[in-house]
């Protein structure tokens, strides 16, 4: 198995290219989903997070309604942490828990003699660096884009001025995370263009899948 982490700012197309991994036969982990689920109704984390920001964003679901929550957050660096405290150990682990599960699958159908086509596995997460598990992953993907862009993605998703700026300020800039990463899809032109990209990024990690010295869960 091929453990791939997918990232990029926000706005910068990261969950379109997912979408197209997905289309070419990896399995995605979206990680906004889980997120999602542990904030949901009767989520592991719901009564913490009512504890730490108060009954004012809580959902008529016995949930955490984002919509609430988010403004808070996004405006307070201090908040955003504590709320990364709660929640984060709860995502890492989850996602961890599940590309343990697949890789031992993978593993049985090995040994039962199963096709030997290596999987491939994308985790879709916005903050690998900033949790701090990107040593977890085989091959780290970023996805760009200019700032002038995200931020015009932004006002169509009907996002303010004031909020976008916060939503693009709350993440590690973009720079830092091309630095760290194996390989780069710049998402600033057309579909077609993007879909290039992404063909080509397929191919290079199924050569790399196809080859144990590139993985982690084989002896080098």
């Amino acid at each position: 198995m091929l453990s791939v982490g997918l990232t990029g700012n926000i706005a910068s197309g990261k969950s379109m290219v997912a979408a197209q991994l997905e289309n070419l036969g990896a399995l995605i982990i979206d990680a906004d989903r889980i997120g999602h689920d542990l904030i949901g109704p009767g989520g592991p984390v719901v009564d913490a997070v009512l504890a730490a920001f108060g009954k004012g964003v809580a959902g008529p679901a016995g949930d955490v309604d984002r919509g609430k929550l988010g403004p808070l957050v996004f405006a307070d660096g201090e908040a955003r942490e504590r709320l990364n405290a709660i929640v984060h150990p709860f995502l890492i682990n989850e996602i961890r828990l599940r590309l343990s599960a697949l890789a031992a699958a993978e593993a049985r159908e090995d040994l039962e003699g199963g096709p030997v086509v290596p999987m491939i596995v994308v985790v879709d997460a916005a903050l690998i660096f900033e949790l701090g598990v990107a040593d977890d992953f085989d091959r780290i993907v970023v996805v760009t884009a200019p700032d002038a862009i995200r931020y015009a993605r932004l006002s169509a998703r009907g996002l303010s001025p004031p909020r976008a700026r916060e939503r693009m300020a709350s993440q590690w800039p973009e720079a830092e995370k091309v630095r760290r990463a194996d390989l780069v899809i710049t998402n600033s032109g057309t579909t077609a263009e993007l879909e290039t990209q992404v063909s080509r990024l397929w191919t290079t990690l199924t050569l790399a899948a196809a080859s144990p010295s590139q993985r982690k869960d084989e002896p080098g």
